[in-house]
C-alpha cells in the first residue's frame, strides 16, 4: 500500500474525513483562521507538533487577522520554537488589540534571550487585558530575557489575573530587577502565580518580590514556586514580613524546597505565617 499524504486546509473537511485510514497527515490551519475575522475566542492546541518557526509565521499571520477576538489560547509547549517564532508569534498577537485574556503556552522550546524580548515587546500593545497566563518554562531566557520580558508588561496595568511561570531559564539574581517594578503597577492585581523555580536567585531579590507583592493592593490570592534558588533565613524572614504586610491575602500557596534555609528557620517562616489569622494556607512546602 502507498503511505500518500492527505492534506487539509479546513478543519471540517478533516473531521468528515476517514479518520483511520490517513497514515501521512498535514493540517494547515492559518488558511482557516483567515477567514475567522469575526470570531471572538479562538483555542489552539498545537502540543509536541514538532511545530517551528515557519510553521509559527504562518499561525501568527493567521491571528493578526483575527483582530476582534477577546479571548486567544495558544498552547504550543513542546515545540522547536526559536527566536524568530517567538518574534513573529508576538507581532501577530499585538494585532489584536481587543484581547482581555491571553494564554500562551511555550514550555520546553528553544526560545533564547532576543525572542522572549521581542515577545513580550509585541505584548506590551495588549494594554486592555485582564488574564494573563503565560508560560515559558525550561526555555533559554537568561536574565537579560527576563528583565526585557516583565519590563515589557509594565503596560499591562489593567491585569487581574496573572500567572507568569519562567522557571528554569537562567535567569539569575539580575534578571528579578523589572519584575519586582512591573508588579507595582498591577494595582487591580487580584490573583497571582509565580513561578521562578531553578533560577539561582538569591534573598536580595527575594526581598524586593517580596516588597512588591506589598504593592499589590487587591491581590487575594497568591501561588508562588521558588525552589531550587538560594535563599537563606534572611530571604525567608524577609518574605513572613513581607507577606504580613498584603492588605488582601487570604490564600496562599508557596514552594520553597531545595534552598539554603536551616531547618530552625523553615520552622519560624511557618509559624510566622500560621500566625497571619486571614490567611487560608493552602500549603507551604519545603
Amino acid at each position: 500500500m502507498i503511505n500518500q499524504k492527505r492534506q487539509f486546509s479546513n478543519l471540517e473537511e478533516f473531521i468528515n474525513s476517514s479518520l483511520s485510514t490517513h497514515q501521512q497527515l498535514e493540517i494547515e490551519l492559518a488558511s482557516s483562521l483567515q477567514n475567522c475575522s469575526n470570531a471572538q475566542s479562538i483555542k489552539l492546541e498545537l502540543r509536541s507538533c514538532q511545530n517551528n518557526d515557519q510553521n509559527i509565521t504562518f499561525l501568527s499571520s493567521a491571528i493578526a487577522s483575527c483582530t476582534n477576538i477577546t479571548k486567544l489560547f495558544l498552547l504550543l509547549e513542546n515545540n522547536d520554537i526559536q527566536e524568530e517564532g517567538a518574534k513573529v508569534l508576538g507581532l501577530g498577537i499585538s494585532k489584536c488589540t481587543n484581547l482581555l485574556d491571553l494564554t500562551i503556552e511555550l514550555k520546553n522550546n528553544l526560545i533564547l534571550e532576543q525572542g522572549v524580548q521581542d515577545l513580550g515587546s509585541a505584548l506590551s500593545s495588549c494594554i486592555l487585558l485582564k488574564n494573563l497566563s503565560l508560560n515559558l518554562i525550561n526555555n533559554f531566557l537568561g536574565a537579560q530575557g527576563a528583565s526585557s520580558l516583565v519590563s515589557a508588561l509594565k503596560s499591562c496595568t489593567k491585569l487581574q489575573n496573572l500567572e507568569l511561570q519562567i522557571g528554569y531559564n537562567y535567569i539569575c539574581d539580575s534578571g528579578m530587577i523589572n519584575l519586582a517594578s512591573a508588579q507595582e503597577n498591577y494595582t487591580f492585581l487580584q490573583n497571582l502565580i509565580l513561578n521562578i523555580e531553578c533560577n539561582e536567585i538569591g534573598d536580595d531579590d527575594l526581598s524586593s518580590l517580596g516588597s512588591a507583592f506589598v504593592k499589590c493592593t487587591n491581590m487575594s490570592t497568591l501561588t508562588f514556586f521558588f525552589s531550587h534558588n538560594k535563599i537563606s533565613e534572611t530571604g525567608l524572614q524577609s518574605l513572613s514580613f513581607n507577606l504580613a504586610k498584603c492588605p488582601l491575602l487570604s490564600n496562599l500557596t508557596l514552594e520553597l524546597r531545595s534552598n539554603k534555609e536551616s531547618e530552625s528557620s523553615k520552622k519560624r517562616f511557618r509559624e510566622q505565617i500560621m500566625k497571619l489569622k486571614r490567611l487560608v494556607i493552602r500549603g507551604i512546602q519545603f
